[in-house]
């Protein structure tokens, strides 16, 4: 992995954080490495709360709060 750069999507570690799996955008990588490496190779966003990635698409609103300015907007 050095060297390179990829979007990283999802990423496990197992084995005494030996064996990483890494799903790119259009690819899959199974490399045997030491964790921190890989961990520190990866693009860090400093603001970013735990699993904001898979929540990205979710709305931000409780339901039925908001009704009129979500209407608003989408029209």
């Amino acid at each position: 992995m050095s060297g390179s750069s990829l979007h990283a999507s999802r990423i496990s570690a197992s084995n005494n954080s030996k064996i990483i799996v890494i799903q790119a955008q259009d690819a899959h990588f199974n490399r045997s490495e030491d964790l921190n490496d890989v961990l520190k190779s990866l693009p860090v966003a400093k603001e970013a709360p735990f699993n904001a990635y898979d929540r990205q698409y979710k709305p931000a609103c409780l339901p039925d709060t908001r009704v009129d300015l979500l209407q608003e907007i989408n029209d």
